[in-house]
């Protein structure tokens, strides 16, 4: 089977991860989530163009990739195949759906215990502690807040969720943000707000557009970032190439 360097093309790394709401996993997970795209990525890029070759073709990529021959393999590829790219980037996207779309699944392969964050908001929420209930929220969610973006809809897909924790939670983050927001200089709340209508809309506008702005760095843009209103949908899940991943690798 014909294999390529998909790591040239496209960097796989935390970025990815919190691109696909897996990046708060342990450190041992992550780069086996990671190196198993990574594997997953080379196999079907090397299947798709291994259909565009000819025999000889093959054989000739075959002696680059068999000696090592990294710079001269991406070259004759650029020559023979000068979409390769896009082909990368096609397969690419099919798995970062895929590895989105059953993060579920992944997380509860990662987790035998919810975050301490979690675990604090249970119980500052509820007043007392529910490790199972805080392990499926991390679970079926993410950290803090992932919880205090997600819709109610989102939420209720947790098991032991009902309409009443639901509303506690959702109150909670309301409170949290209050809480947030207070820590953003007045004139930045001021600016933000005139710019984008609200400081809620601004939370969720383009990183581009918000660092524009004057006395907006990485930083401010972070503390933005939590108080985004909800956005993520409930979404289908079906058997991947996480299926791949296993606590024992």
């Amino acid at each position: 089977m014909t294999q390529t360097n998909s790591r040239s093309t496209f960097k796989l790394d935390v970025t990815l991860l919190r691109e696909l709401g897996l990046a708060d996993l342990p450190t041992r997970m992550a780069n086996l989530i990671l190196e198993t795209m990574y594997e997953q990525l080379e196999s079907r890029v090397g299947m798709t163009l291994a259909t565009r070759m000819t025999q000889a073709q093959l054989d000739e990529f075959e002696t680059f990739i068999d000696s090592n021959d990294e710079s001269g393999a991406l070259e004759w590829l650029a020559s023979n195949v000068p979409d390769y790219k896009s082909v990368v980037k096609s397969e690419l996207d099919d798995l970062k759906t895929e590895m989105s779309d059953n993060r579920v699944e992944i997380r509860g392969l990662a987790a035998r215990t919810a975050p301490l964050e979690i675990e604090n908001l249970v119980v500052e929420v509820f007043g007392t502690s529910d490790t199972k209930f805080a392990l499926d929220l991390f679970v079926f969610i993410g950290n803090v807040d992932e919880v205090c973006r997600a819709s109610s809809e989102d939420r209720m897909s947790v098991p032991g969720m009902d309409a009443s924790r639901d509303r506690k939670i959702r109150n909670w983050c309301r409170t949290r943000s209050s809480d947030l927001a207070m820590d953003l200089p007045p004139t930045i709340v001021a600016l933000l707000s005139e710019t984008f209508g609200s400081i809620q809309n601004a939370a969720v506008a383009e990183d581009e557009a918000v660092l524009a702005l004057p006395g907006i760095g990485p930083h401010r843009l972070a503390q933005l970032r939590r108080l985004a209103t909800p956005h993520r949908r409930a979404g289908s899940r079906r058997k991947t190439a996480s299926e791949h991943l296993s606590p024992n690798t």
